[in-house]
């Protein structure tokens, strides 16, 4: 009984070090394992064979079931977790927080997109028991894959800028004289149009122009994710009204979800 109890314990060891590598494991890997373990020269059980029922309560033991892989990753996988982890907190405290030490909250702002689909729906239904296909029906494929997009601004002391981009989606990226004729004014509102209903380069620069810039302090910071059409300085230095000044801080890609 002694000999199984080490059995067990090496093969436990070799599962949980292959799981700690996100390894696809089979029980034919337990059943090889578990063989591995009878080979060492103090244990040798004769006639071991790790039959499947071994394997059975071995798994049973351990709670061990078989799921659906749900994320296929690479090697680099844990080590760009670390990383990931790691590198926020260093940019907050090498980049960001001197600025907000130096200016100020309300002159430290964060701006994102959000965008929405224009059909909202729900992605299960009732339905009889056995039914093999479960089709929904909407208004509009369009409208389940394209969005609208705002654009807003939010200070380090709660202040939210009086007014934001919103992009709305339309055939030709702009709007129709008929559009423009009908379309509500909002006072906080700078209506913009693109073909997909989301931001480009050009309504970035918009957004610096219009919603930005008018309502920033004097010496600003604004911190902005890594989308290709916030990075371009050369072309936002050129918006800067006289008399104020923009520091751009960017966050590195991959690291807003942390």
């Amino acid at each position: 009984m002694e000999k199984l109890k080490v059995i067990f314990e090496a093969t436990q060891k070799r599962f949980i070090a292959a799981r700690n590598e996100r390894l696809i494991i089979h029980d034919i890997d337990v059943r090889r394992w578990a063989l591995m373990a009878n080979m060492a020269e103090d244990i040798q059980i004769p006639n071991f064979v790790a039959s499947q029922s071994w394997v059975l309560r071995f798994k049973k033991k351990m709670n061990i079931v078989s799921r659906k892989v749900t994320k296929f990753v690479t090697r680099s996988y844990d080590d760009e977790r670390v990383d990931l982890k790691v590198k926020p907190d260093e940019f907050l405290a090498l980049e960001a927080k001197p600025y907000l030490e130096n200016r100020g909250m309300a002159a430290f702002g964060n701006s994102d997109q959000s965008g929405f689909l224009r059909e909202l729906h729900s992605g299960r239904s009732l339905t009889f028991r056995g039914e093999r296909h479960v089709p929904g029906r909407i208004q509009s494929q369009n409208a389940m894959t394209h969005s609208y997009t705002i654009q807003s601004t939010i200070t380090c002391d709660g202040r939210m800028f009086p007014q934001m981009l919103l992009c709305l989606q339309e055939v030709g990226g702009k709007f129709g004289p008929q559009v423009e004729k009908i379309m509500f004014d909002a006072p906080n509102i700078h209506a913009m149009a693109s073909s997909s209903g989301k931001l480009t380069k050009a309504h970035v620069l918009s957004w610096f122009e219009k919603d930005y810039f008018p309502f920033a302090e004097k010496d600003s910071t604004i911190l902005l994710d890594s989308r290709s059409g916030q990075k371009d300085q050369e072309a936002i230095d050129k918006l800067i009204p006289a008399g104020k000044t923009l520091r751009l801080l960017t966050i590195p890609a991959g690291r807003c979800k942390f």
